[in-house]
C-alpha cells in the first residue's frame, strides 16, 4: 500500500514536471490552440511554443484571424528569457529580460464602427464570454506591489519591427512602424525609449523620443520627457482629423518639433 502511494506520487510528479516539455509538442499546441479559440470568435495558430517550469518561455509564428479567416495580428516572436512558468504561477512579477519581434497589426475598421480586431476577440477582456465568471458578492480583486500596480516589478522589454497600419472608411490609412523601442522598469522607476515612422496617406514622417520617472522616483513622483518630431505630415493629419484647415494654418505642411513632457506619476 505505501509503496504504491509512493509510486503513484512519483508518477503525478514526474507528469506534472513533463508538462511543459507537452505543450510544446503539436498535439500540446493544438490543445493550446483550441482553449483559446473555444472563447473567441475568431482563431489563433501557433507554429511553436517552448515553455519551463524553470527557465525562459518563447512563443514564435502566432496568427490571430477574424471569424472570416482574414489575418489581423501576426507575431513573429515572444520571449521572456528567463522567468519560469513556477514563479509565474506564485505570483512572481520580476520578469527580466522580455522580447517581442515582428508584431503587425492590421486594423481594420467597418461602416458600423466595429474593428476586425474587435470582431475577432468578441468579449475578451471587455466582460464578454472571454471572463471568467465572478460570484455574486465577490469582491473584485485589486492589483498588488509598490507604486507600479500590478504592472513587473522589473521589466527590460525589448520591441523591435513592430507595424500598425489603421483604415477606417473615407479616410486614408494610417500607419505606423516602430523600429526600436525599449522600456524598464526596476523597482518604482520606469524608463522608455522609442523610434517610429508614421504614415497618413502617402505622407510619411518620424517620432522618436523617451519617459524616464528617474531615480528620485520614490522622493518626487514625477516623469519627464521628451518627443521629437521629424517632417510631420501636418497637412494630412489635418485633413484626417477634421481640423479645417487649422493644423496647417498654424503649422504649416509639414513641421519638426520637439516637445518636453512633465507630470505626476500615478
Amino acid at each position: 500500500m505505501g509503496a504504491g502511494v509512493i509510486v503513484l506520487g512519483g508518477l503525478l510528479i514526474g507528469a506534472v514536471g513533463l508538462l511543459p516539455m507537452l505543450a510544446g509538442t503539436a498535439a500540446g499546441r493544438r490543445l493550446t490552440e483550441s482553449q483559446i479559440n473555444q472563447r473567441i470568435p475568431g482563431s489563433v495558430s501557433i507554429d511553436r511554443l517552448t515553455t519551463r517550469w524553470f527557465g525562459g518561455q518563447r512563443l514564435e509564428g502566432l496568427t490571430l484571424r477574424d471569424p472570416d479567416g482574414a489575418e489581423v495580428l501576426t507575431l513573429s516572436s515572444f520571449e521572456i528569457a528567463d522567468a519560469g512558468l513556477w514563479g509565474v504561477a506564485w505570483g512572481e512579477r520580476d520578469l527580466g529580460k522580455v522580447r517581442l519581434l515582428g508584431l503587425k497589426l492590421d486594423l481594420v475598421k467597418d461602416a458600423e464602427g466595429q474593428t476586425n480586431l474587435e470582431r475577432a476577440l468578441g468579449g475578451v477582456g471587455q466582460g464578454g464570454s472571454g471572463e471568467p465568471k465572478k460570484t455574486p458578492g465577490e469582491p473584485t480583486p485589486t492589483p498588488g506591489g509598490t507604486g507600479l500596480g500590478g504592472l513587473p516589478v522589473n521589466l527590460d522589454l525589448e520591441l523591435s519591427d513592430l507595424v500598425v497600419r489603421y483604415r477606417e472608411p473615407g479616410k486614408a490609412p494610417l500607419g505606423a512602424r516602430l523600429t526600436a523601442g525599449r522600456v524598464t522598469l526596476a523597482d518604482a522607476e520606469v524608463r522608455a525609449q522609442f523610434d517610429a515612422q508614421i504614415k497618413v496617406g502617402d505622407d510619411a514622417g518620424r517620432v522618436s523620443g523617451g519617459v524616464d520617472s528617474g531615480p528620485e522616483a520614490l522622493a518626487d513622483p514625477r516623469w519627464t520627457g521628451t518627443v521629437t518630431a521629424v517632417d510631420l505630415p501636418l497637412a494630412a493629419l489635418d485633413t484626417w482629423i477634421g481640423a479645417d484647415g487649422y493644423l496647417k494654418a498654424a503649422l504649416g505642411d509639414v513641421a519638426g518639433v520637439t516637445v518636453a513632457l512633465n507630470g505626476p506619476r500615478q
